[in-house]
């Protein structure tokens, strides 16, 4: 079964049971639509198939059976200001008429706000990237099930020429920086998050890559595929609640994808 790119989606034929624990209704009530936001990473951004790791993912979960209907709303140069304007609306019109239990919303963000652009410095300070962050995740997980995944570790010793004519340079340092400040505030709202800093494979494929390719969206494809938060969207014999149920805070563990952590 394949996936093939429709209205600025991904749409797999049909849709997949999920069980899920007592109060989050049955397989009546099951994943039936994911809408990706994100920035240029999301986009799929440097990917030679141009489906990015979204594209990838989702006609990797059709290809085993589990089929749903995904949406890319990553955009190019998106900063965290301008992805909390615009996520609500697009998500629920999208979602119209779904039970809250059956529509998911993945975050990747983060890579364009730390974009050294034109050697003129980054696009959105720390302080201000966490401050939207929390916002924004913090408001979409009090009404649809979410998960976050943190930035790329990405890396560009020289820099590079955006469509609008601006050399964009990543350090993957700052990228650390945000993406630890990330996880804690994933772990604060008890918002699942997966991280990319620190994971062999996908910090492998950046060594290999002098920038993003379809190499590294293929092994971040991979990694989301394996995260347990994602696959108790879909398996049937994971009946914990989905992600982004409010569980108590001592019970809350952000993925750890590999022992050592950054800080």
């Amino acid at each position: 079964m394949g996936a093939t790119i429709q209205d600025h989606g991904i749409r797999g034929a049909g849709s997949v049971g999920l069980d899920v624990a007592p109060g989050w209704g049955t397989r009546d009530t099951m994943m039936k639509k994911v809408c990706f936001f994100g920035d240029s990473f999301t986009y799929g951004i440097g990917d030679e198939t141009g489906h990015g790791w979204v594209g990838r993912l989702a006609g990797a979960e059709a290809g085993e059976g589990r089929a749903f209907s995904a949406f890319n709303l990553g955009l190019p140069q998106e900063t965290t200001p301008r992805l909390m304007e615009r996520w609500r609306s697009e998500a629920d019109r999208r979602v119209e008429g779904l039970a809250v239990q059956s529509v998911g919303l993945v975050f990747c963000f983060g890579l364009d706000d730390m974009a050294d652009v034109n050697d003129e410095g980054i696009r959105i300070d720390l302080p201000q990237s966490m401050a939207v962050a929390e916002r924004l995740v913090g408001e979409a997980a009090t009404l649809y099930p979410c998960l976050w995944i943190g930035p790329p570790p990405a890396r560009s010793s020289e820099p590079f020429l955006t469509d609008r004519g601006d050399m964009v340079r990543y350090r993957k340092e700052r990228l650390g920086a945000l993406d630890l400040a990330y996880r804690r505030i994933a772990e604060d709202l008890r918002v699942p998050y997966l991280d990319l800093h620190g994971n062999p494979k996908v910090d492998a494929a950046f060594r290999r890559a002098p920038r993003i390719d379809g190499t590294v969206h293929g092994v971040v494809a991979d990694q989301v595929r394996g995260w347990l938060s994602w696959r108790r969207w879909f398996d049937v014999h994971l009946s914990s609640p989905p992600p982004g149920a409010k569980a108590a805070k001592s019970e809350f563990q952000p993925l750890r994808m590999t022992g050592g952590l950054l800080g």
